[in-house]
C-alpha cells in the first residue's frame, strides 16, 4: 500500500532564504499599496473639495437665486471640475518596486541599503570558495537588517501640495451651510438641478 505523507512530491522545502524572500516580497506589496495611498490622498482632497463647495452652494440656496443661463453655466463648470477630479485621481501611477523598496529603507532608517544590496547577484566567474563565503556571509547580514525592516504607515502629506490649507476652505464653508440651513437638506440639494 502506498504511504501518504500529506506532502506533495514536487513540493519545495522553505528554506530560510525562501522564507526571507517572502517576507520581503509582502513588504515590497505593501509599500507599494502605501506609496499608492500617498499619491491617491492629495488628489482625492480635490474631488472632495468640488463636492464640499458644491454642496455648500445648493445649501446655502444661491442656485435659487441665479438666472437659467448662469445657472446651467455653474452645474456645467461643477460638472467639469468633478469630471477633471475624477481623472485626475484615477491617473494616479502604480509605484515600481524600485520605489517601494527606497520607501521601506527610508522609513526603517537602516544604513546601507541592505533591500537593494540583497537583490544583488554574484558573477558566474567567481566561484573560488573564499568568495563564496565572503559572499554568504553577506547575504547573511544583510538577511539580519532586513529582518528588521518596517513599512510603516502611510503618510500621504497633503500639505507639500496645498501649503495655505485651502483643501479645507470648502469644509469651512459646508459646516456653517449645514447648521444654517432651514426646511428641507434634499430639497436643497435637489434645488441646483431644477
Amino acid at each position: 500500500r502506498p504511504c501518504y505523507s500529506g506532502l506533495m512530491p514536487n513540493a519545495q522545502k522553505s528554506t530560510p532564504d525562501t522564507q526571507l524572500s517572502r517576507s520581503f516580497a509582502r513588504k515590497v506589496r505593501l509599500s507599494k499599496w502605501a506609496l499608492f495611498f500617498e499619491r491617491l490622498w492629495p488628489r482625492l482632497w480635490l474631488l472632495v473639495g468640488v463636492v464640499a463647495a458644491f454642496a455648500a452652494l445648493s445649501l446655502s440656496g444661491v442656485f435659487l437665486t441665479l438666472s437659467a443661463p448662469v445657472h446651467m453655466a455653474v452645474i456645467a463648470a461643477f460638472g467639469l471640475a468633478g469630471l477633471a477630479a475624477i481623472v485626475y485621481a484615477a491617473r494616479v501611477p502604480w509605484p515600481e518596486r524600485e520605489e517601494a523598496i527606497r520607501r521601506i529603507e527610508r522609513r526603517s532608517g537602516v544604513a546601507h541599503r541592505p533591500a537593494t544590496s540583497y537583490e544583488d547577484t554574484l558573477t558566474t566567474y567567481s566561484d573560488s570558495p573564499e568568495t563564496q563565503t565572503l559572499w554568504q556571509a553577506h547575504r547573511e547580514r544583510l538577511a539580519r537588517a532586513i529582518g528588521r525592516l518596517r513599512v510603516g504607515r502611510p503618510s500621504p502629506r497633503a500639505d507639500r501640495f496645498d501649503p495655505l490649507a485651502l483643501r479645507a476652505l470648502p469644509l469651512l464653508i459646508l459646516i456653517p451651510a449645514i447648521g444654517l440651513v432651514t426646511g428641507s437638506f434634499y430639497d436643497r440639494l435637489s434645488s441646483a438641478f431644477r
